[in-house]
């Protein structure tokens, strides 16, 4: 015989025969599970008030997304890719504006030698004239054969071309004619800048290789030396 705490009396003993239920909690896991237990004091079995497998399914659903650990790693993977072709982009952009003003600044303190006859006492000729742009390019450009120079005399400034391209076409035409005192003198830099991250989908090449060309051109009378 079982003494029951049932609801409205102070400890009433039942025979065993009659199978009241006193209801007993327990939290189990964090888990708050409903138990009952027969008069006799034999348990007779486990009442829950929802499966074990959904509280344990609920829990672990609530822990998850609880859980905040790792969410700037998934976060930054998911950025990283654009947040990297942008910082490149802008780099490359940066390079090529520079590149371009080194080689308007080489060519024109080379330029300088011709212009007040110089080039023309030293006898210089194409190879020594680019070897003197190149010694004011400080390395940023290689004096391969991406670099290519142009030097030539006009009659008069109407006549004067100082575009890389004719009818659509880059022409690939370079001469060395560094004129003499009085004349007309246009000397012309072509550089082709390799590309190697195009600019978010964009190539900024204007070649058929891909790569963009750099030019510089100035125009001048030479000094009467």
């Amino acid at each position: 015989m079982r003494i029951c705490a049932m609801p409205g009396t102070a400890g009433v003993k039942e025979p065993a025969s009659l199978l009241r239920y006193c209801p007993l909690r327990k939290r189990v896991f964090g888990l708050d599970l409903g138990f009952a237990m027969t008069a006799s004091g034999r348990r007779q079995g486990i009442l829950l008030k929802r499966s074990v497998g959904s509280l344990l399914s609920n829990a672990t659903r609530q822990r998850f997304s609880n859980d905040r650990s790792g969410v700037a790693a998934v976060e930054f993977a998911l950025v990283a890719m654009p947040f990297f072709a942008l910082l490149f982009a802008v780099l490359q952009t940066a390079l090529i504006f520079f590149a371009g003003q080194v080689l308007e600044s080489g060519v024109s303190e080379a330029a300088r030698m011709i212009r007040t006859g110089q080039a023309q006492a030293q006898g210089f000729d194409q190879a020594k004239f680019k070897q003197e742009v190149c010694d004011h390019i400080f390395g940023l450009i290689s004096c391969n054969a991406s670099l290519n120079l142009d030097v030539r005399t006009y009659p008069s400034f109407d006549q004067v071309k100082t575009t890389k391209y004719e009818n659509g076409e880059f022409v690939e035409d370079y001469k060395y004619q560094p004129g003499v005192g009085g004349d007309i003198v246009v000397v012309r830099a072509f550089f082709e800048w390799p590309i190697i991250m195009p600019l978010m989908g964009v190539n900024q090449g204007d070649m058929d290789n891909g790569n963009l060309l750099l030019a510089s051109a100035i125009v001048f009378r030479n000094e009467p030396f």
